[in-house]
């Protein structure tokens, strides 16, 4: 197939919903990226540049592209709704609007309760301990796991995420869970921050923060053969570990992305990045060329969604089994 590669963005930004480009270079991505389980991608741009928007038309074409691909969004209570200007845009109310069906999977003695006068499509299960959840994880609902909006700590986050993506490559080499998969986690940062940017403060949590980014590594580039994929976002390169973000064979950039030195053949471009409008993205391709500029779909969130409140506190990623693993609020 042809590739639209280091386009001009000023010679078609005007008309880049309609050109025969930007449908090629969808095409091109569905074939080598959606049908190709197993592949990472990681989606950069500041806030407003519409990156969680792009997570749910990756969503669609994995629905209609690679129906056979279990789904796991984790939540972590973005953009929660405010009661003095009554938006909502929630992600996991959005989620739910446009993809029905939904299974939610939580720790025992953690809920999450959604107020809405719509009617959703909900299974609830609660686990004992984090890394229970991979079990559940099916192609048939999208499967929302939520554990970021119970958990205070940052030192119990980072270890909680380590020791769940340890147990998925666990069970992904032995065949002992759903496959092929995708795994989206938006502001990845969060996760596997460069330093200067997570839980450096004290020896103790510099100590955790970088066992847990290796961790992360070795995970990332081992699932690979496994059929399973990370597809992730985070606001700038450098906010991401080092050796986490070159464990992503494919990179969106979203407008205002600026590439540092590790990456001499994007960085050359960091002002196409800057200057490109809001609701377009580039994909930068394993080898390294780049396609694009194009859109994909909008999803506007509806007025009166609803709320969603978060009962219960994470306490002790170091629960025994039979134990619970969360208090009450």
């Amino acid at each position: 197939m042809e590739k639209v590669i280091f386009q001009d963005i000023d010679s078609i930004e005007s008309n880049i919903d309609d050109s025969e480009d930007a449908d090629k270079i969808i095409k091109f991505f569905i074939s080598h990226f959606i049908k190709r389980p197993g592949q990472h991608l990681l989606e950069l741009g500041s806030t407003g540049t519409g990156k969680t928007n792009f997570l749910f038309w990756l969503i669609d074409m994995f629905r209609e592209h690679a129906p056979r691909e279990a789904i796991v969004w984790f939540d972590i209570g973005k953009a929660q709704y405010n009661p003095y200007t009554g938006e909502s845009g929630n992600e996991i109310l959005t989620l739910l609007y446009y993809f029905g069906a939904a299974r939610i999977i939580t720790l025992t003695g953690c809920d999450m309760k959604i107020n809405s006068e719509m009617e959703y499509d909900i299974e609830y299960i609660h686990v004992d301990r984090p890394e229970l959840i991979w079990k559940y994880c099916k192609p048939d609902r999208i499967n929302i796991v939520s554990f970021d909006p119970f958990i205070q700590s940052d030192v119990i986050h980072a270890s909680v995420l380590a020791q769940v993506f340890d147990r998925l490559l666990w069970l992904a080499n032995r065949g002992w869970l759903w496959r092929p998969m995708a795994i989206i986690y938006d502001e990845f940062h969060n996760v596997c921050p460069s330093q200067g940017h997570g839980i450096y403060e004290d020896r103790k949590a510099a100590s955790i923060q970088k066992k847990t980014n290796n961790q992360f590594k070795k995970t990332l580039q081992k699932l690979r053969s496994t059929g399973i994929r990370l597809v992730a976002t985070t606001h700038q390169w450098t906010q991401l570990y080092r050796s986490v973000r070159l464990s992503f064979e494919w990179l969106v950039p979203r407008r205002r992305t600026f590439f540092s030195g590790d990456a001499p053949d994007l960085a050359r471009f960091n002002p196409r990045w800057k200057r490109m409008q809001t609701r377009q993205a580039y994909i930068v391709l394993p080898e390294g060329d780049h396609l694009g500029p194009f859109r994909c779909l909008y999803y506007k969130i509806p007025d009166n969604l609803g709320s969603i409140e978060y009962d219960g506190i994470y306490t002790d990623p170091l629960t025994t089994p039979g134990e619970s693993a969360a208090a009450s609020a």
